[in-house]
């Protein structure tokens, strides 16, 4: 009887860990739908943020530098890497608060999605 319980509690866990990564992937929030190569992206934000997220939508996709405003104050990210198709690159911002844009330096040849939380 008590392995029962036992096993309705693994399930139970299981079951919530399952939907919590559930709610983690539909929680972020689409910002920008870009093509890489030319000049560096700005995105404008006026969100407060945790993480920013570029997925890899086509092609291979080179992310250089984001930087990140919050009003003057700017904080280069350096990435410099490149990414496939549905691959993804999650920056947790160190302070999570009010940014205001993103510069994003790219290069290749390829579609990426800027994300947040």
């Amino acid at each position: 009887m008590n392995y029962r319980r036992q096993l309705i509690f693994v399930m139970a866990l299981l079951a919530g860990l399952i939907f919590a990564g559930q709610s983690w992937a539909k929680s972020w929030k689409p910002l920008a739908d870009l093509r890489s190569g030319g000049k560096a992206k700005e995105v404008a934000i006026t969100q407060k943020i945790s993480f920013v997220q570029i997925l890899v939508l086509e092609g291979n996709v080179i992310i250089n530098t984001i930087v990140v405003r919050r009003g003057s104050q700017k904080k280069p990210h350096t990435v410099a890497r490149k990414f496939g198709p549905n691959e993804a690159y999650t920056l947790k911002l160190s302070a999570p608060g009010q940014v205001t844009g993103l510069r994003i330096s790219d290069g290749g040849k390829g579609r990426y999605l800027v994300q947040y939380q």
